[in-house]
Formats: C-alpha cells, sequence, structure tokens
C-alpha cells in the first residue's frame, strides 16, 4: 500500500473513531444516562473522544510498521450504571 494512501487510512479511522464515540455517548443519553453529559462526551470535539496511546500511537505505529491491519481505540464512554426499575416489572 502506497504511504499516502496509508495516511489518508490512518486519518480516516481517527475520524470513524470520533463519530463512533460520539454517537454511542448520544445514544446512552437518549437511553437515559447522563454519565456522556457530565464528562463532556456529547461533542464532536476530538480532544474528548481521543486516547493517546490507543488513538493516536497505537495506529501511527502501525502504520509506520506497515501493518495490513490498522486499528485503533477510542476513549472509554463514562456511564453511570445505576437501576431503575421498569414499570412493567412484576
Amino acid at each position: 500500500m502506497p504511504d499516502g494512501l496509508r495516511i489518508t487510512v490512518f486519518l480516516a479511522l481517527l475520524v470513524a473513531l470520533v463519530l463512533r464515540n460520539w454517537v454511542e455517548a448520544w445514544v446512552a443519553v437518549w437511553q437515559g444516562d447522563e454519565g456522556p453529559l457530565h464528562y463532556r462526551q456529547t461533542t464532536l470535539d476530538p480532544r474528548a473522544h481521543v486516547d493517546l496511546l490507543g488513538t493516536v500511537i497505537l495506529p501511527l505505529v502501525l502504520v509506520m510498521t506497515r501493518s495490513p491491519v490498522i486499528f485503533g481505540i477510542p476513549k472509554p464512554l463514562h456511564l453511570y450504571f445505576v437501576f431503575h426499575p421498569s414499570p412493567y416489572r412484576l
């Protein structure tokens, strides 16, 4: 794979990771979880979703070593695990 294409794939991966984490945060809020709101993860600002090691360094090392597989890991989503009893439960 040419170097220009590898860099393009790396940048596309960063954008995809940010968008995926942003959508996951909004789905959590839509389901009633306030954790992403408190940790400000419902923004498209990459600083809220990018983990230095998993999102930047790991994919960059994979690109530089010419790995056939390139992947990354976004910052974990902060959720509040609180039990809300269902009104339909017997």
